[in-house]
């Protein structure tokens, strides 16, 4: 499955040279630590690396290469719903108005839990593979991120158990039990990330799980 990642198709098609690739590799983990996750494919055009045209050739050809349903350059019939286009408005104008209500209160008791930002973020996977960014209240401490990875390497690599995370605050743990914690996420619902009504974007991790015959369902 290595050989057919984006980086990878690049360098066969000889677009990009292996020091571009692992320069934009580690520009592209560096920034998700401040600016949030980017696409590497974005990047590489951004640094005029390649061409959009070039990117949209690539992914073309690693959809047809992964035959999956999960990176299909082709729309989602759900796209084209109005009705359910606004209803995913309407459903996140309402979420963000009581996420505008709790804020006072929810703001300073995530600070005061351990002084860090209140929001973060995470790298998800919606619709045709694309990358996003899903919001969320902070639940856990500055370091979860780090034991969480450590934990799930040393478990060979499977995916991690949220009923275990490590280093969950007390006020984590009530905004998680209430669902607090996800108020954000009505933001990525007006944005058009995700819908109101679905299954959970998943990480880029749990991505790597999913069988390619999932595809031909």
């Amino acid at each position: 499955m290595a050989r057919y990642t984006l980086g990878a198709i690049l360098l066969q098609e000889g677009l990009i040279t292996k020091s571009q690739l692992y320069s934009a590799l580690e520009k592209q983990q560096q920034q998700a630590e401040t600016v949030g996750w980017q696409l590497l494919g974005e990047m590489l055009v951004k640094s005029k690396l390649i061409s959009k045209g070039e990117l949209k050739g690539v992914l073309e050809r690693q959809a047809s290469l992964h035959n999956l349903k999960l990176f299909s350059v082709l729309s989602h019939s759900s796209l084209h719903s109005r009705f359910k286009r606004t209803l995913n408005i309407v459903g996140a104008i309402t979420g963000l108005f009581t996420l505008l209500i709790l804020l006072p209160l929810l703001a300073p008791a995530i600070y005061l839990s351990s002084p860090r930002p209140v929001f973060v973020t995470q790298p998800r996977v919606g619709l045709r593979g694309k990358h996003f960014l899903l919001w969320r209240f902070r639940t856990a401490s500055p370091h979860a991120e780090r034991q969480r990875l450590k934990l799930a390497y040393q478990k060979g690599n499977k995916l991690f158990d949220q009923a275990h995370e490590p280093l969950i605050t007390p006020i984590g743990k009530l905004l998680r039990y209430f669902y607090l914690d996800e108020l954000p996420q009505f933001y990525n619902i007006l944005k058009g990330d995700m819908s109101l009504v679905g299954t959970r974007p998943p990480t880029l991790g749990e991505v790597s799980f999913i069988p390619e015959e999932i595809g031909n369902d």
